[in-house]
């Protein structure tokens, strides 16, 4: 399991006017390309479904759906980083709207991924 520190707190009108507050943990040990990362937030009450991308922060465009359709009651999910992604550039995990992915409800900090054990 990874140690997450407490990163960022965002509060954002979406794109659907649903009013949502996240605190959001940042990956804080060396993250491996292939391996499981569990992902914690804190929620509130009324806080909206949300997908889960992994985002290269260097093109937008290289962006990889962890997981759609997630309930913000469960505060943590656990997913795969893909053995594909680049290990040479700097990500952050970002909450979108599922029908949104450009719609950002909030994001990490920036992180690395390492290559595969």
């Amino acid at each position: 399991m990874f140690s997450l520190s407490k990163s960022l707190l965002a509060v954002v009108l979406g794109a659907t006017g649903a009013f949502s507050s996240f605190v959001v943990d940042t990956p804080e040990n060396q993250v491996h390309a292939g391996a499981p990362l569990t992902v914690r937030w804190t929620s509130s009450a009324g806080d909206p479904v949300f997908s889960l991308e992994l985002v290269d922060v260097t093109s937008v465009a290289k962006k990889v759906v962890l997981a759609n359709n997630v309930d913000p009651s469960a505060d943590h999910i656990t997913v795969i980083i893909p053995k594909s992604v680049s290990t040479k550039d700097a990500f952050v995990l970002s909450f979108v709207e599922p029908a949104q992915s450009n719609a950002v409800l909030v994001e990490t900090a920036e992180f690395t991924i390492a290559p595969a054990a």
